[in-house]
């Protein structure tokens, strides 16, 4: 066990040189696996909560990928490896998450005043050929607010990550600035701020303001 836990950057860092893998999917997919436990040849990898939905993508698109390396660079014969979600781990040695609550906990209060979904952050954005222009400007919003695509919009058909993507932007400048204030808000919603600003500018009040 302490032989692939030891090696576990280097096997996912040959895993995704070796099998041509792009950093999004690598940051998303992979690099937050840990090792759980290695018995009898029997690697066990613990999944972070919010990616438990798509163990089965993980068993398809990696898992021989992952046995056939850890092979190789530690020596073991053969392997299997067993993807597992925190809740299905004994707790005695789940990552400490109850740690790390006590800080994420103004992060989530935010979150959820600015009414945004948990799951729609960008490590769980599958990016394809119809939508990495998008996941890219989004993303660069995200890191510089105001000054890359502003204003940024995004359009395409039902299903395509709009929503996703526009949820991630907001979660990601929560996350690293607590300065910010974040609204995400309907389109009838903003049409309505846009009818009343234009009352109140009308009025004179909306100048006044500073």
């Amino acid at each position: 066990m302490d032989k692939v836990i030891e090696k576990w950057d280097e096997i996912l860092q040959t895993v995704k040189r070796d099998y041509n893998i792009s950093d999004v999917a690598f940051n998303t997919w992979l690099k937050p696996l840990e090792v759980y436990d290695v018995t009898d040849n029997i690697i066990t990898i613990l999944v972070p909560s919010e990616q438990v939905v798509l163990i089965n993508l993980l068993n398809k698109k990696y898992k021989l990928l992952l046995q056939v390396t850890i092979c190789e660079l530690t020596g073991i014969s053969e392997c299997d490896v067993k993807f597992i979600s925190p809740d299905e781990a004994p707790q005695k040695d789940i990552p400490s998450y109850d740690n790390a609550a006590p800080a994420m906990s103004d992060i989530e209060r935010r979150c959820e005043d600015a009414h945004l979904n948990p799951k729609y952050i960008f490590d769980t954005f599958i990016v394809g050929n119809n939508n990495k222009f998008a996941q890219a400007a989004a993303l660069a919003v995200a890191e510089s607010p105001g000054d890359t695509y502003n204003p940024l919009f995004i359009y395409g058909g039902a299903g395509l990550g709009k929503t996703h993507l526009m949820h991630s932007i907001a979660h990601y400048i929560i996350e690293h600035d607590e300065n910010n204030f974040i609204l995400f808000s309907t389109n009838y919603f903003g049409s309505f701020l846009s009818i009343e600003t234009e009352r109140e500018y009308r009025k004179g009040s909306f100048r006044q303001r500073k």
